[in-house]
């Protein structure tokens, strides 16, 4: 009578579907990927530290501050990952601003850049010219003369035509005006 009652026991009923979705959620969910054990600290990095630490305070670092910058770095590298592993450098605009401005420093290492010099520019622009060259435009006037014009009217457009094909002005404007024809550099 006793196995009757617990079965009619709603905290059992809960207790049992519990432990059934912790089995099936066991069964189903995928295993966590282990981060890595270890944090590997090359002889460059050690190497860069170094000269930064000299350059910062002009003299070579103790074995203390050695063993500080190392500490620091590693540190760094075990919340970062920690940091990734939860997921916090998802959809962070500082994070992908800071990656922006690495990108940048990688891409434009101002102190490896050489400025071209003229000749170059020069020769590049000889075999680029076509990008760099601005089409041929006119700024057109349309001047009509109606079917009924008188005499005069008729004479001063012809007069006007002859300007045109003379290329000459007509009251201080032209009928075409030719913009460009050279490269827009040179």
């Amino acid at each position: 009578m006793k196995l009757s009652l617990l079965v009619k026991e709603p905290l059992c009923h809960f207790l049992a579907i519990s432990a059934l979705l912790f089995v099936v959620y066991d069964q189903v969910a995928p295993e966590p990927v282990a981060p890595s054990e270890s944090i590997t600290i090359s002889d460059a990095r050690i190497e860069q530290m170094y000269n930064r630490f000299e350059k910062l305070w002009h003299r070579p670092p103790s074995d203390i501050e050695m063993t500080g910058l190392i500490d620091d770095y590693l540190l760094d590298e075990i919340y970062a990952l920690e940091a990734r592993e939860l997921g916090l450098d998802k959809g962070d605009g500082v994070i992908k601003k800071r990656l922006r401005q690495k990108m940048e420093f990688m891409l434009f290492d101002i102190a490896g850049a050489v400025p071209p010099k003229k000749h170059e520019l020069q020769e590049y622009l000889e075999h680029n010219a076509e990008r760099y060259t601005i089409p041929e435009s006119y700024d057109l006037e349309v001047i009509s003369l109606d079917k009924d014009a008188s005499v005069a009217e008729k004479k001063a457009f012809k007069d006007l035509t002859r300007s045109v094909d003379d290329n000459s002005d007509f009251y201080g404007y032209r009928s075409y005006q030719r913009f460009s024809d050279a490269p827009a550099i040179g």
